[in-house]
């Protein structure tokens, strides 16, 4: 099996969502990229790129984030220099440090 995650260059990565056994990989020209392993492998690996946990369903990197909140992070990029994309994700509880 290929894993899609090797040569994938970190920056272009938004922010990814675990869903089931898939993470989704969300890059900023508007792909999504479906790879069979668990965020906990992935947090180990993108941890030292700048991408982070934030919630046991989701990482995000940190260069996406356009405004942090006591609950959840905004990520906006802009898709083929046409479309603004944006998400709120939410912080988990344990992870949110006054």
């Amino acid at each position: 099996m290929i894993d899609k995650t090797e040569g994938m260059d970190s920056r272009t990565i938004v922010y990814i969502e675990s869903e089931r056994v898939y993470s989704i990989f969300y890059m900023d020209n508007g792909e999504k990229v479906y790879v069979r392993k668990p965020l906990n492998d992935l947090e180990r690996i993108l941890e030292s790129e700048g991408i982070i946990r934030i919630h046991r369903s989701y990482m995000v990197n940190v260069q996406w984030i356009t405004k942090m909140e006591k609950e959840n992070v905004n990520v906006e990029w802009c898709v083929n220099g046409e479309k603004t994309e944006k998400r709120i994700i939410p912080i988990a509880q344990r992870r949110r440090k006054m």
